[in-house]
């Protein structure tokens, strides 16, 4: 009777240890699954990094070049300013202008010319 027990008893343990071996391969595979997906996600990471980083790259080269076209438009923008308003019969101008006057400037002093040069066509100047 002590025998049949005891093999009992040990065919439980066996049965234990059988499912406790079964959890543990079950949770070794659930942690490489786990590690897996965290490679994958630090991967993704990675590359979500590298193209802020060329973004801002972008972003910065973009802004240079955005000022630079800025100071050239407003050299070019007093140039023009200058050159309108200092045609004779001009008058200087005393605060800032729009470039809707500036429009206008040239446009008047553009008219006059035209007219000039038909007026001499007329009289048959060259």
């Amino acid at each position: 009777q002590t025998v049949t027990q005891q093999e009992s008893k040990l065919a439980e343990q066996n049965q234990l240890i059988g499912d406790l071996q079964s959890a543990v391969s079950q949770l070794q595979a659930k942690v490489l699954v786990n590690e897996y997906h965290i490679q994958e996600q630090q991967r993704a990471q990675e590359a979500i990094q590298s193209q802020a980083d060329a973004l801002q790259h972008m972003e910065q080269q973009t802004r240079v070049a955005l000022q630079s076209i800025s100071s050239r438009f407003e050299r070019y923008r007093s140039k023009i300013i200058q050159a309108t308003f200092s045609a004779a019969g001009s008058k200087c101008p005393q605060a800032e202008l729009t470039d809707e006057e500036v429009l206008e400037a040239m446009q008047k002093i553009i008219n006059e010319r035209m007219e000039f040069h038909q007026l001499l066509k007329q009289k048959g100047v060259k």
